[in-house]
């Protein structure tokens, strides 16, 4: 399912070098992954593993030392073996011993958040095991109260070949000798920034300039396309643009949303992308990844996806979403989906239609249209937003008490 409800929840990129320096490769060559770390449960495979996109986050079922079970945000960007949890009572469930406490590193405007450090963990999912794995707890859980999983998994499952089925909601995982999946699509040779996959691509500016772009292949970052304008000079602003403000794993984030004229990879064209651009103060101690910015999921989700970090290579196969449609909530809202279904006010656009009828963050839209909103597909609650010149009727629940708003949607950008 599609949606633009949550922007940039984690910019997944969690460096992490102070706490698993020997897990990453800084820049270049394929990350080491770790020797005997994958156990299949039969054969040399693990299929069908299912996952809920939730938005745009990509959600795998993981159990923790055979005993916990959480939910967990696969991302790219988390370049290190093992896992973060965000509650810290889930080391007091697991026993866990703790070696070290470490500063996390990642995109946000220092927020100075801290994680404890264990060995040794094992990582479940259906059909597949990864033993001796490092776990990141982090000490205070406040700031992930609202995040929609328990923790997030990375580098972890690419120590097995990894096909991404966002049509069928399910991910396959190969041994990538014995087992591979057939004809995976178009051929991308990558290299790593610390362990996260770099892949080439370009950009068409203002006036049709075309520029050359080493991209960050992000599953956690909901974007199709972010770049930053500190990494190239000729990366400006395009003349109309939003502002929004989210959280990264390290703190705020700031950016402003516009558009390029396209976006090309290989032989793919994507046609004004919207596209989040961030400078130095945004991106906090990622800057360190270096690269022009990121290639997203709402990008990603337009194929079927294969991870062969072995091989430093991804593959493409477009699905039937390609080449796919790129539009901002045009009622000017930038939501995310609470633990029980209703939405929440991230940010009011200014000058917007929802900002001319009085809506303001942290309001909750329990219904639209009439309809609560927990009984909408996300798919279709996700459209409803992008209908120019349509009017929406918004049930909003603020402070206890219940109002009614009726919006008519525009293009913002």
């Amino acid at each position: 399912m599609k949606s633009l409800f949550r922007f940039l929840l984690v910019p997944a990129v969690a460096l992490l070098i102070q706490a698993c320096g020997n897990s990453s490769t800084p820049q270049g060559a394929p990350p080491a992954l770790g020797a005997g770390a994958v156990q299949f449960a039969s054969g040399n495979c693990a299929l069908r593993i299912p996952f809920r996109m939730v938005d745009q986050l990509l959600i795998v079922p993981v159990t923790v030392n055979d005993s916990l079970k959480l939910e967990m945000i696969f991302d790219t960007g988390f370049g290190n073996e093992g896992a973060i949890l965000f509650d810290p009572a889930a080391g007091g469930r697991l026993g866990l011993a703790y070696a070290a406490s470490v500063n996390l590193g990642g995109g946000g405007e220092a927020a100075n958040r801290t994680a404890n450090v264990a060995s040794g963990a094992t990582l479940s999912l259906p059909g597949v095991r990864f033993v001796q794995q490092p776990l990141l707890v982090m000490s205070n859980k406040e700031a992930f109260r609202d995040w929609p999983a328990d923790g997030i998994i990375g580098k972890t499952l690419c120590a097995s070949l990894v096909e991404i089925d966002y049509e069928r909601g399910v991910l396959n995982l190969y041994d990538g000798v014995a087992t591979r999946p057939t004809d995976p699509g178009q051929e991308f040779q990558v290299t790593f920034s610390y362990g996260i996959p770099v892949v080439e691509a370009a950009a068409v500016l203002e006036g049709k300039q075309e520029l050359a772009l080493k991209l960050l292949l992000d599953t956690g970052v909901s974007f199709p396309l972010c770049l930053f304008t500190y990494s190239e000079e000729r990366i400006q602003l395009p003349p109309r643009t939003i502002a929004l403000t989210d959280e990264g794993l390290n703190g705020v984030m700031r950016c402003r949303v516009g558009r390029v004229a396209a976006l090309k990879f290989g032989t793919f064209v994507l046609d004004q992308p919207l596209t989040g651009f961030f400078d130095q103060t945004a991106m906090g101690s990622a800057t360190i990844l270096g690269q022009n910015g990121f290639l997203g999921q709402e990008t990603l989700q337009l194929f079927k996806v294969v991870l062969d970090y072995a091989g430093a290579r991804v593959f493409l196969a477009p699905n039937a979403s390609y080449p796919g449609s790129f539009d901002f909530n045009m009622a000017g809202l930038y939501l995310k989906t609470l633990p029980g279904g209703h939405l929440q006010v991230r940010e009011v656009v200014e000058q917007s239609p929802a900002a001319e009828k009085g809506i303001e963050k942290d309001d909750q839209i329990v219904a639209v249209n009439g309809r609560e909103v927990r009984e909408i597909a996300r798919l279709e609650l996700h459209r409803l937003f992008l209908q120019n010149g349509a009017t929406l009727r918004l049930t909003i629940l603020r402070g206890g008490q219940r109002l009614e708003h009726a919006l008519v949607l525009k293009r913002l950008i």
